[in-house]
């Protein structure tokens, strides 16, 4: 049932349609893709249906919602290469030779620059008979938490999500054997000490989700320093500045995350040089300027997997020298200012399996040649969404066989519908809506046997829906079908009762005039939205006792239905909404209305009819259950 919350949600939408008036423009987007949907909101119920149940349940689950990807430091498959060998040590069992005095002092340094004494966990490093420094035994070290010891020599620190705070020391320098350092997950501040520049043997160094602050040192990536590191992450902190070109000093890193801090400037080319890089993010940043060719075409960068560039403030267009990654399996540019066209040299990025373009200013074309017979073998999700891309879908698209999602609403995409499209056996989401598609919906769209979602919203589509469409056997995973906002005529067809899994169907804004009885069949059925449309009735055999057993939205407003409110309406035993005004209904309203007791008190309205009542337990009743409370005084 939609909730009070829904008041707050419209409140909102009136105060932007109010601000955003002909003639304004939004100068700069916000960060968060959920506040730039563009949908054309022409009126309180097409409000309420595009804020529906069903659809804010889809929307939660996150399918295509891209999350931040696991790190190389926390993936179960990397552990082994993520961890040095820890030898067996007698000293550990013994607790004898203890390691270097330096190292010692290091240690410390760190446990007094973090408030050690509450951290979560600070097992033995005050254990036992302390010495004079106030700390655990010589020769202890190696079972102080976090830290590992081999032949006398810290080789990593791993006080990951343990209530560090305070700051880095540089003494951690003096670690000479140091192999892995990490400190990520926890509330450190201030800046990173550029003297950790000089550990030769550290091949990893996490220091992301914490609060450090300042630029990023170039001097930790001078030619020479961390020549084994291969492993750098820095996300989720907040540091400021350009991006180092001295990182491109770092020829054995695999790995490099910035992500989330509030880095300015432009991509540095130099990145292009890190012929062992899989994983690059540096998304969420503040990043200007245009995506460097020479960030990929020197082809060094051939074993890049995952590039990851959104959220930025990057301009220009797509460089087609991004086809020269040809490792490349993930590649996010959305929710940047980019334009221009898709390059269709992408279509040779054969690895590819998830491409996000979506939230750009592109305006061309989506090329064939991104789509050609054999390209993109592998591709499961392809986001187009909130450009102004125009020209027609092609139907190479069809070809995509592996495809899950295919989101391209609220583009100016033109022409008909590819029936190529029914041959995507894997696509789960179809997303069109808000676009210029024209002509008739291809009955080919019913061979989509995993579609679970299918929005045509908005868009300039005609004639009949097609009967084909809904075949027995057809689309059996369908959950949410909106085809609203088009030009369609005549009946829904009675072999939509196949669609058993079907929880939304809206077909509102059309110029349908025939509901068949079968409608009622749709067991799993929440909510039905077929306002501003020419039905002329609601049949009899639609709302039969055993019919919609788990309606909770019924919306017919704005049609012509005539006669009296159907009393079977006393059958539906969730109904909650219910929207009948702007018909023709006459007569006394019945009674048995009283009986729906699932209808929630102002998500009634029955106004705009020729309808009365002369009993006042009745009347009592709409008064609480109409929208806005009066509904005698705008009847004929």
């Amino acid at each position: 049932m939609i909730t009070k919350r829904l008041a707050l949600i419209i409140f909102t939408a009136i105060c932007f349609l109010i601000l955003s008036t002909p003639g304004q423009t939004i100068q700069k987007r916000e960060k968060s893709r959920k506040s730039k949907t563009t949908r054309q909101i022409k009126s309180d119920n097409n409000l309420r249906f595009r804020n529906s149940e069903v659809r804010k349940k889809l929307e939660s689950e996150n399918k295509i919602e891209h999350t931040p990807k696991t790190r190389w430091h926390t993936s179960e498959t990397k552990k082994e290469k993520a961890s040095p060998i820890k030898y067996t040590s007698l000293r550990k069992a013994a607790g004898i030779e203890a390691i270097f005095s330096t190292e010692r002092a290091a240690l410390i340094a760190l446990y007094d620059s973090t408030d050690g004494d509450h951290w979560t966990d600070n097992t033995g490093w005050k254990d036992g008979t302390l010495e004079a420094d106030g700390f655990g035994p010589f020769g202890s070290e190696n079972g102080w938490e976090g830290i590992t010891v081999n032949a006398n020599h810290v080789t990593e620190i791993n006080l990951t999500s343990n209530n560090l705070s305070g700051t880095i020391p540089a003494e951690l320098a003096d670690l000479a054997s140091l192999v892995i350092l990490d400190l990520s997950e926890n509330n450190l501040t201030g800046s990173i000490p550029v003297e950790l520049g000089g550990l030769a043997n550290l091949e990893q160094l996490m220091l992301n989700n914490n609060q450090l602050s300042g630029s990023i040192p170039s001097g930790i990536a001078d030619a020479g320093d961390l020549p084994a590191l291969w492993g750098l992450d820095l996300g989720t902190n907040d540091f400021e500045g350009e991006i180092p070109i001295e990182l491109g000093n770092l020829n054995s890193l695999e790995h490099l995350y910035l992500d989330r801090n509030e880095l300015t400037g432009s991509v540095p080319a130099e990145l292009g040089s890190l012929s062992s890089l899989i994983e690059l993010d540096i998304s969420h940043n503040n990043l200007d300027g245009i995506i460097e060719a020479g960030l990929s075409d020197t082809g060094e960068l051939l074993n890049l997997e995952y590039l990851d560039l959104s959220e930025n403030e990057l301009t220009g267009s797509i460089p087609s020298q991004l086809a020269n990654l040809s490792s490349l399996i993930e590649l996010y540019l959305y929710d940047n200012y980019l334009t221009g066209d898709i390059p269709a040299e992408l279509g040779d990025l054969h690895n590819l399996e998830w491409l996000d373009l979506s939230y750009n200013d592109l305006d061309g074309i989506i090329e064939p040649g991104i789509a050609d017979l054999g390209d993109l073998p592998n591709l499961l999700y392809l986001i187009l969404e909130d450009n102004k891309l125009t020209g027609s879908i092609p139907s190479g698209i069809g070809n995509l066989s592996n495809l899950r999602f295919f989101i391209a609403n609220n583009n100016k995409l033109s022409g008909g519908l590819p029936p190529e499209l029914g041959n995507l056996d894997n696509l789960l989401e179809l997303y069109l809506y808000n676009n210029q598609l024209s002509g008739l919906i291809p009955s080919e769209l019913g061979d989509m046997a995993s579609i679970i979602e299918l929005d045509l919203w908005n868009n300039q589509l005609n004639g009949n829906i097609p009967a084909g469409l809904f075949d027995s056997g057809d689309l059996p995973n369908l959950v949410y079908l909106d085809l609203s906002t088009n030009l369609l005529t005549g009946a829904i067809p009675a072999s939509i009762s196949n669609l058993t899994n079907l929880e939304l169907f809206a077909a509102v804004e059309n110029q349908l005039d025939t509901m068949p009885e079968e409608l009622g069949d749709l067991d799993n059925l929440h909510e039905l939205y077929l306002f501003d449309n020419r039905f002329s009735e609601i049949p009899s055999g639609m709302l039969e006792a055993s019919d919609f057993p788990n309606l909770y939205v019924l919306d017919l407003y704005l049609n012509k239905i005539d006669g009296t409110i159907p009393t079977e309406l006393e059958n539906l035993p969730h109904l909650s909404e219910l929207y009948l005004s702007g018909n023709k209904f006459s007569g006394e309203i019945p009674l048995e209305i009283m009986n729906v007791s699932s209808l929630a008190d102002g998500f009634l309205d029955i106004r705009y009819n020729a309808l009365y009542t002369d009993n006042e337990t009745l009347r009592t009743f709409l008064a609480a259950k109409q929208d806005g409370g009066n509904w005698e005084s705008t009847q004929t």
